[in-house]
C-alpha cells in the first residue's frame, strides 16, 4: 500500500512517497539500464529527433550521505552546450565565496558588462551599464529569471577559474564555464569557445547540492541555493508533467538550437531522484516525457 507523506528539505515542503512498513527504495525495483535507455530513446524518437544528439542521466541518491543507489545514462558523457544550466554552478561558486568572506550578499556591484544596454532584459533602469545592484539580487535574477547580465556580472565577481574549480570539487568534471552568456550581443567576441557540460556532470553537481557531503557550503548558503532552485520560473521541461505538489529543484537552459534541464525531487524522506537531460536541438517534448516516465517508474 502506497501512502503519501509530507516532509521538508530546508523548509521546502515536498510530496514524497513511501511503502508502508518497508523501505521505499529497493534495488530490485529500480529500472535496469535497458529500461532507462528505452524510456529516453522512445521519448526522443517519438518527438522526431536524433538520439545521437542527446545526453541523459538519472540517479537515486541517499540525501544525507550522497551515496548513489542507482544511476543510468544514455550518452551521459557527451558534451552538449549547457546554456543557462551553468547558472546553478555559478550560484554555487558565488555562495562559496560568500562563505569564505570574500563576497557579501548585501554587497553592491556596478554593472560593467559591455553588452548591458543591449541586453538588459529585466529593464535598463535596473541592469543598464553603470547601475548598482546587490549580489543577492544578482543571484535571484540569475536563477529565478535566468538573467544573462546578472550571470555575467557574477562570473566577473568570482572568476571563471574559481567556478571551474568548484565544478571539479564536486566531481562535475564535464562542466566548464569558458565564456559569458548572451542572446544577441557577445560581450567576449574574442572568444570562440563555448561552455561545456554533460548529463553525468550535472547529476554529480546536484548530488552535492542535495547532500553537501563535501561541506563546501554552509547551511545558510545551501538553504539560499535551494530556495533559488525551487523558484526557477520554468515548468515546461523535466518537471512539466510531474504532479503540481512535487517541488523540482532545478535550472533550465536553452538556445535556438539546444534545450536542457537538470535537477532533483524527493522520492521519499531519505532519497532523491536526480535527472539531467540535454539536447543539441530545441525541443522540450523529450524532456517532458522522460521526466514523467522516470517519475511513474520510481513512484509506482
Amino acid at each position: 500500500m502506497m501512502k503519501k507523506l509530507r516532509t521538508t528539505m530546508s523548509g521546502w515542503a515536498v510530496v514524497v512517497w513511501a511503502v508502508s512498513g518497508v523501505p521505499a527504495v529497493q534495488a530490485g525495483e529500480l529500472p535496469s539500464s535497458g529500461e532507462f535507455r528505452r524510456m529516453v530513446r522512445s521519448a526522443v524518437v517519438e518527438a522526431g529527433r536524433d538520439p545521437s544528439r542527446i545526453s541523459y542521466a538519472a540517479a537515486v541518491v541517499e540525501a544525507r550521505s550522497g551515496r548513489v543507489l542507482w544511476s543510468e545514462g544514455v550518452r551521459q558523457d557527451e558534451n552538449v552546450y549547457p546554456a543557462s544550466m551553468i547558472k546553478a554552478v555559478v550560484a554555487f561558486a558565488v555562495l562559496r565565496k560568500v562563505d569564505r568572506g570574500e563576497v557579501r550578499l548585501e554587497q553592491e556591484v556596478t554593472i560593467s558588462q559591455s553588452n548591458a544596454d543591449a541586453e538588459c532584459a529585466l529593464g535598463c533602469a535596473r541592469y543598464g551599464f553603470g547601475r548598482s545592484i546587490l549580489v543577492s539580487t544578482l543571484l535571484n535574477d540569475m536563477i529565478v529569471h535566468s538573467n544573462n547580465i546578472a550571470t555575467n556580472q557574477l562570473i566577473d565577481l568570482v572568476g571563471k577559474p574559481f567556478i571551474n574549480r568548484t565544478a571539479m570539487a564536486v566531481d562535475a568534471r564535464g562542466i566548464q564555464v569558458l565564456r559569458k552568456v548572451y542572446v544577441q550581443v557577445n560581450p567576449e567576441p574574442e572568444l570562440t569557445v563555448r561552455n561545456q557540460g554533460n548529463a553525468a556532470a550535472f547529476v554529480a553537481f546536484y548530488r552535492e547540492v542535495v547532500s553537501n557531503s563535501r561541506e563546501l557550503l554552509t547551511a545558510s548558503s545551501r538553504e539560499k541555493l535551494l530556495d533559488l532552485l525551487a523558484r526557477c520560473h520554468s515548468r515546461n521541461r523535466l518537471n512539466a508533467l510531474l504532479p503540481r505538489a512535487v517541488t523540482f529543484f532545478h535550472k533550465t537552459g536553452s538556445t535556438s538550437d539546444s534545450s536542457s534541464d537538470a535537477g532533483f525531487y524527493w522520492l521519499d524522506p531519505e532519497h532523491v531522484v536526480i535527472i539531467a537531460g540535454m539536447h543539441d536541438f530545441h525541443d522540450y517534448a523529450p524532456l517532458r516525457q522522460v521526466g514523467r516516465a522516470v517519475f511513474d517508474r520510481l513512484g509506482d
